[in-house]
This record gives structure tokens, C-alpha cells and sequence, in this order.
């Protein structure tokens, strides 16, 4: 019997030792302590109370005076209740890291991590509170324990290949289906895609809400240069040099939902340009780039404009048509008069020769934070 069901063990490397031992209680990393003539000799892949034969990870002459071991289980020879079909088989002999208990059934595993957590805290002397009631509960909605990494780094390899590394090795190994990932990064398919040259990583994350987002690492990476697999569908994609961070644009571009003002970045702000027939959504950009200042918007009326709900001159405007005697004042003027909280007076806001009020913005970095809206002279 082997640890993986479908895989024969692989023959122990040049100067390896084999060894017959007897797994016992958990230790932090995944591993079982096990002991060889009263030497810990750390297993990795077996499970609590197995006899297994074990490859030692280090060259036993070498590590003679070494207090501890650390081996790798190669076959069983009596399996323990815990015991199941590995739900990856990648992560068995000679595989991927992170995975040491992938053949292990999941209520003994919540039983193993409470026992690793209860221990540190049995030998600090803990009696605040029973120390049996540390106990690993399953999180909400997690029902076969897979698919709960949202965020994962794979290794390249020097031919382009995206894997991870095995354990405690720097090699990298195929992922195959990667079972603990989340859905959308497995949608990804990122280890049958070939990196570019000078990638070192690849970060997948999948966030609460929108696409997955996938960034590329590599000092020497050319962002322009790299293509964007077909399989990565609508994800963003970024590319993190030497130089920093470089956003590339989704390869699929989801249309606009009519009605949704349109939001464009400009240096260190961001401009919302109403749609047609309605009123701007920011006071701070109440007309669109390349607007001069108290036109209206294009396509739109001067009554429309100024009756808007989203207009900042909407309140102005509707005391000057309650009251007559009221017409004849100002509009509120920008910027808008600061709350308490605010630390500092926003610089004025510049303009260019034509009105435009969005034109001179590049050439003057704004840092300001969050101000009360104008209130309406009495």
C-alpha cells in the first residue's frame, strides 16, 4: 500500500537512508514525530499510529550529530482508521508542499490541528480555561475542506513552466487540478500555461466580487510583450517589474450598464462623466473632461442641467425659484467650504484659458482629504 493510491513510490535518492518507523502525535508543519533508534525522526505523509517506510531527507553521515531527522513516507505498511484516498494526487511522493494531509479525512484533520494547537498551550501552563476547548471548527459553508485558497503564488520553472515547489525543496512540480484552490483560480488553468522568459511568479487571486486578478513577476519582464491566454477570459492581469507595477487591460471589455456614469482616472483623481440627459455625479468634476466650467453637459439642457438631484448648483437652483428675492444670489463658489475634520485647505482649483476646467489638472498634484459639501448662504 502506498500513500498515494495510484502511484508507486519513487526509489530513495543516492546516499538516502530508509528507515521502519511508527508515526505518533502531530507536529507544527504537517508532519508526524516518529522515533529511530531515540532519535525525532519529522514524517511527512503518513498519519497517526501508521508503521511506514520512510526516506530520510538528509544524508544520515553528513547529519550524525543532528538532535532531529525529517523524512518523507514512501510506503505503509499498516495503515491507520485516518487514513483515505488523497484528494491530490500531486502533492503525494516527491510532489508539491502545502498539502501534507490531503490523504487524511477531513474530521481527523480539525482533530489533528485542535491537538497542535492545544499542545503549545498545555506546555505554557495555561489553566485560564479548559485547554480541550481549543478545537479547529469547520468555517461557514466549507463542506469537503477544498477550494478555500483565494489567494496562491506559483513558482516557474527555467523552461517557462508554472508549478509549485515540492517540500522543502526548491524544484518545481506540476499542480495538476489543484483542488484547495478557489474555483476561479483553478479557472485559470495556470499550470498548463507556459510563462514568458524572465517570469520568477505568478500571483492568482480571487476576490469576494468581479474577476480574478492575475499578476505576473519579473525584474526584466516587457509588460507590451506578453500575451494573454484565451483561458484567462475577463481577468486582470498586471505585471510587476523593476520598475513597479504595470496594469494591463482586460482582453475582454464588459459594456457599460446603461445608465452608469463613466469613470476615467486622471493622474491622481477620478472624473465621473455623467451619461447623457442626467447630471454630473462628483462635485468635484460637475462637467466632463474638456467642458468649460458652468456649461452644461453635452447633449443635455441648461433647465436639465441645473434641475439635476445629482447637480451641486441643485440646491441653489431650487431656492432661487422658491424665492424670487433670492435670485440674484451666487451660486455656492468652489471649493466648498471645509469641515472641522479637514486638515488642510485644498489648494484652488485650476483652470485653463478656454474655461476648461479638467485641462490644467495634470500638472498639479492634489492631496486633500474627504470635505463637508457646501452648505447654502442664509
Amino acid at each position: 500500500m502506498t500513500p498515494d493510491a495510484d502511484s508507486a513510490p519513487s526509489d530513495p535518492a543516492p546516499g538516502g537512508r530508509v528507515l521502519t518507523v511508527t508515526a505518533g502525535p502531530p507536529a507544527a508543519g504537517g508532519t508526524f514525530v516518529a522515533r529511530h533508534e531515540g532519535r525525532v525522526v519529522f514524517v511527512r505523509g503518513t498519519a497517526p499510529g501508521e508503521t511506514v517506510t520512510a526516506r530520510l531527507l538528509e544524508d544520515p553521515q553528513a547529519k550524525a550529530d543532528a538532535r532531529f531527522w525529517r523524512a518523507e513516507a514512501l510506503d505503509v505498511l499498516e495503515a491507520g482508521p485516518d487514513r483515505v484516498p488523497t484528494v491530490w494526487e500531486e502533492a503525494g511522493v516527491d510532489g508539491v508542499g502545502g498539502a501534507e494531509w490531503a490523504h487524511i479525512a477531513l474530521p481527523a484533520q480539525r482533530r489533528i490541528a485542535s491537538e497542535v494547537m492545544q499542545e503549545p498551550l498545555r506546555r505554557a501552563g495555561v489553566t485560564s480555561f479548559p485547554i480541550e476547548q481549543v478545537q479547529v471548527e469547520p468555517a461557514p459553508h466549507d463542506a469537503d475542506g477544498l477550494g478555500w485558497r483565494t489567494r496562491v503564488r506559483y513558482a516557474v520553472g527555467p523552461d517557462g513552466e508554472v508549478g509549485m515547489r515540492g517540500w522543502r525543496s526548491h524544484e518545481v512540480r506540476p499542480v495538476g487540478e489543484d483542488p484547495l484552490s478557489a474555483p476561479a483560480v483553478r479557472a485559470l488553468r495556470l499550470g498548463e500555461w507556459t510563462a514568458p522568459e524572465g517570469t520568477e511568479a505568478v500571483d492568482a487571486v480571487a476576490p469576494s466580487a468581479g474577476p480574478a486578478s492575475v499578476v505576473l513577476i519579473g525584474r526584466d519582464l516587457d509588460p507590451e510583450t506578453i500575451e494573454i491566454p484565451q483561458s484567462w477570459g475577463d481577468a486582470d492581469v498586471a505585471v510587476r517589474t523593476a520598475r513597479g507595477l504595470v496594469q494591463r487591460a482586460r482582453r475582454r471589455h464588459r459594456p457599460r450598464a446603461p445608465g452608469r456614469a463613466a469613470v476615467h482616472r486622471q493622474r491622481h483623481r477620478l472624473l465621473a462623466v455623467p451619461p447623457p440627459g442626467r447630471g454630473a455625479r462628483s462635485p468635484r468634476s460637475s462637467t466632463p473632461p474638456c467642458t468649460p466650467r458652468g456649461a452644461a453637459p453635452p447633449g443635455t439642457s441648461t433647465a436639465a442641467s441645473a434641475s439635476s438631484p445629482r447637480s451641486p448648483r441643485s440646491r441653489w437652483a431650487r431656492a432661487a425659484r422658491s424665492s424670487p428675492s433670492r435670485a440674484t444670489a451666487a451660486p455656492p463658489s468652489w471649493p466648498p467650504r471645509t469641515s472641522r475634520t479637514s486638515r488642510r485647505s485644498p489648494p484652488p482649483r485650476p483652470t485653463s484659458p478656454t474655461g476648461c476646467a479638467h485641462a490644467a489638472a495634470g500638472s498639479t498634484r492634489w492631496s486633500w482629504i474627504r470635505r463637508a459639501p457646501a452648505r447654502a448662504s442664509s
